[in-house]
């Protein structure tokens, strides 16, 4: 099942392109984000990075569903 991809080209070096992704949770700026697993990662003939990653959430209700 897919629900969400995007693609973007970065204008800096592959080093810190892929240290910053790696990188990007857990992140005190969305501490929503709990985990990440990396079920795929290739490189294809073409030279793109690609990564499927399965992020582990916890959402908490919003206070109008509590007070129910």
């Amino acid at each position: 099942m897919k629900i969400w991809t995007s693609e973007h080209v970065f204008d800096h070096p592959w080093e810190t392109v892929t240290t910053a992704a790696m990188q990007k949770y857990p992140n005190p700026m969305n501490p929503s984000v709990v985990g990440v697993d990396v079920l795929d990662r290739h490189i294809d003939p073409s030279g793109k990075l690609h990564s499927h990653r399965l992020l582990s959430t916890e959402w908490g209700l919003p206070s109008i569903v509590k007070s129910f």
